[in-house]
């Protein structure tokens, strides 16, 4: 079975139907879905999420919130959609500084990374070339978009 963790860009995308990758993002998570694949995301992804959604609207927090709500609802409504975490041992955290100078990654990717990592998800669906080294060394594969 796939189990493809969503980056933030991929959820933001998928909420704006303005945003040039919008189609991109509703034909991979429907690729997903027919795959029966397990849909993966996190705290730190929503995050992103949230943010990344008001900054773009150039609305006040006020005026998003439901917005932001409805988004969520959404994402949370994915079929086979779970929440994931890093682990709670912190000693598994000291992985993430290996993860920054291995890939060259920026310290919130290499999280990313890592909770994949630790959750044994292979698959991420991303619009981000950061994560290029990662995938050219075969440490996770590319959901195709």
């Amino acid at each position: 079975m796939i189990r493809c963790y969503l980056d933030a860009n991929v959820l933001i995308f998928l909420q704006d139907k303005k945003s040039p990758f919008y189609n991109q993002a509703v034909l991979t998570i429907k690729q997903l879905i027919l795959k029966r694949a397990e849909i993966f995301t996190s705290s730190l992804s929503l995050d992103e999420f949230l943010q990344g959604s008001l900054r773009f609207s150039r609305k006040t927090k006020q005026e998003m919130k439901g917005q932001l709500k409805i988004g969520l609802k959404k994402i949370f409504s994915l079929p086979q959609f779970r929440l994931v975490n890093p682990p709670d041992d912190t000693k598994r955290h000291m992985k993430v500084v290996d993860i920054v100078a291995k890939y060259n990654l920026r310290p919130r990717d290499a999280y990313h990374l890592f909770i994949m990592q630790e959750n044994k998800i292979k698959y991420l669906a991303t619009f981000d070339h950061d994560f290029d080294r990662v995938f050219a060394k075969g440490t996770v594969q590319k959901f195709p978009i």
